[in-house]
């Protein structure tokens, strides 16, 4: 959905980069108490940062004068990265990487970052994801060292009948950048196509998690059986119990940021790795 350079373009104008942009001041003060507890980072690392706003607060506050940082951006989308690294070069070293996190986790930028480390992924970017969240967890989380820090946001709540029937009626919001999925993917062969088939052939379907507690929807383009978008919400305590239980990281502190009007809200955790384990593609060892 993001891969083309008309969609991120797209993607700033129409929200500023942001998921959630009447929540953001609040947001932001809920990322920068967390990351004032991710002492001595010497690197933050950022899956996916969107405008770069977040991450720019996030160096301030990692920042100080005998303690330069070092920032690693990982987003498929080159508008969207060229953007994210003209606002973190005034205040950090900073490098892009473009390419698709979802499949490594990227896990070798991580590992060449200089710890401590503190990884983040934020605006429900899990919550988006094509792949299974179980996979993607245990990549990067394999890849913290102890004393690194990974900060993680979360659409929280459950979708209800009524939300089915408003994420139908609200596609066109999302027409542009479905679309571009569509278009990058070799579906359609124009975007004015793409949005037609959108509008005429996409539903919301119940969608799935690996994650307890989760409630989740998907976009599907019926015709060509594609998956467009996964939506997910998730429940705070099955969420924190599962990073625990399930990765053995700590639950160092958490906030949470309400949606006005509406029984749902975003969640922010930070999780420090206490242990050294490593995912060996069939379950957890304790590394030697």
């Amino acid at each position: 959905m993001f891969c083309s350079d008309d969609a991120g373009r797209y993607w700033l104008s129409r929200t500023g980069g942001r998921a959630a942009p009447e929540l953001f001041p609040e947001l932001l003060g809920a990322y920068r108490d967390l990351a004032t507890l991710a002492t001595g980072a010497r690197s933050l690392i950022s899956l996916g940062p969107g405008d770069g706003s977040a991450d720019v607060e996030l160096l301030r506050v990692l920042s100080g004068p005998d303690r330069p940082l070092e920032y690693v951006g990982m987003d498929i989308n080159r508008v969207l990265l060229e953007h994210v690294l003209a606002r973190t070069r005034t205040v950090a070293r900073s490098t892009g990487i473009r390419m698709d996190f979802e499949g490594n986790g990227g896990t070798e930028w991580i590992r060449a970052a200089p710890g401590p480390r503190l990884v983040s992924l934020l605006g429900n970017t899990l919550g988006n994801l094509d792949v299974d969240e179980y996979d993607f967890v245990a990549k990067v989380t394999g890849a913290l060292d102890r004393g690194d820090c990974f900060l993680v946001s979360l659409a929280c709540g459950r979708f209800s009948e009524q939300d089915i029937a408003d994420r139908m009626n609200g596609l066109s919001g999302l027409r542009t950048l479905l679309a571009n999925g569509l278009l990058s993917s070799g579906v359609v062969a124009t975007l004015d196509e793409g949005e037609k088939e959108v509008q005429d052939a996409a539903r919301v379907e119940a969608g799935t998690s690996d994650i307890p507690g989760c409630s989740a929807l998907k976009v599907v383009h019926v015709p060509s059986g594609r998956r467009l978008l996964n939506v997910r919400r998730y429940d705070p305590a099955s969420f924190s119990a599962w990073m625990a239980s399930t990765f053995g990281l700590l639950l160092v502190d958490a906030r949470c940021v309400p949606v006005p009007d509406t029984t749902i809200a975003v969640g922010a955790w930070l999780f420090r790795r206490c242990g050294t384990r490593c995912f060996d593609g069939s379950g957890w060892r304790r590394r030697r």
